[in-house]
Parts: C-alpha cells; structure tokens; sequence
C-alpha cells in the first residue's frame, strides 16, 4: 500500500476553524483507496472529519508513474518546507517504493512534473478534491 499525507498549512494566517488542512490517502494495487480528510482546530492536532472509501482503476500504470517520479527527479533540491508537507509511505510491494518519503510541496524546476503526477493521481482515482504532492489547486473546503 502507499499512503500519501498531504498538510497544506503554512507560515502566515492562521486557517478558518474548520478549515479542511490535511489529507491521507491510502491506495492498494487492488484499487482499494480510502481518503481522511483532517480540518484545522485551535489549540489542537487537525481533527478528523470524514473518511471515504472508494475503488479506482487502471492502479499499476499510477504505481509506475509515482516510482518514476521518484527516481528521474532530484525532487529534495526542488522542495519548500513553508508551504505545507506531504509524505509518502509505501511498504515496498506498491511500486517497488520502500520505505518513507517526507518533504515539502515542489518547486522550481520539478513543479511542472509534481503537479502533473498529483493531476495524473486525481485523474486515474476519479477525484479532483486531493491535495497530493503540489497542495492542491482548489479551494479551501470548511466543514
């Protein structure tokens, strides 16, 4: 399974209580994927505020593209830590990934790549809603 955590708060305004900040999304190469959604509170770790399961398809070829991200791009040099956090944790059967990647959103000349593998992963899993590796292009979801 590879488990993708994606928290977009950064340095600056504090968010909306409420305010949708974290994600994890688990995908299995069965297509299995379950999504967290974690919203912002004062005083405290996010809150959990809805689960969701789902399938997805075409699982092998999205496993392939995320190990390939991972091993063409000098992703780390490319990375700000200011503007949120993802990882990624994978137990070596998904893609050949092993162990746990952590940094933050990419910029700078692998920016174009980040944010086509995370609309590469919103497409292949049918949701446009994710934040993923470049934070997300959508607005802020309050609950």
């Amino acid at each position: 399974m590879i488990r993708i955590i994606t928290d977009i708060q950064s340095y600056g305004p504090e968010p909306a209580q409420g305010t949708e900040i974290e994600q994890h999304l688990s995908i299995r190469a069965d297509g299995q994927c379950w999504l967290t959604r974690y919203a912002y509170q004062r005083h405290g770790d996010p809150v959990c505020v809805k689960r969701e399961r789902f399938k997805a398809k075409a699982i092998d070829t999205l496993l392939s593209e995320i190990k390939a991200f991972f091993d063409t791009y000098d992703w780390r040099r490319y990375s700000v830590t200011d503007t949120g956090r993802w990882t990624i944790e994978a137990d070596g059967q998904e893609a050949n990934l092993v162990g746990l990647i952590d940094f933050g959103r990419v910029t700078g000349s692998v920016c174009d790549a980040g944010s086509t593998l995370s609309n590469s992963i919103r497409t292949a899993l049918g949701r446009d809603d994710l934040f993923l590796l470049d934070g997300g292009q959508n607005e802020k979801r309050v609950f």
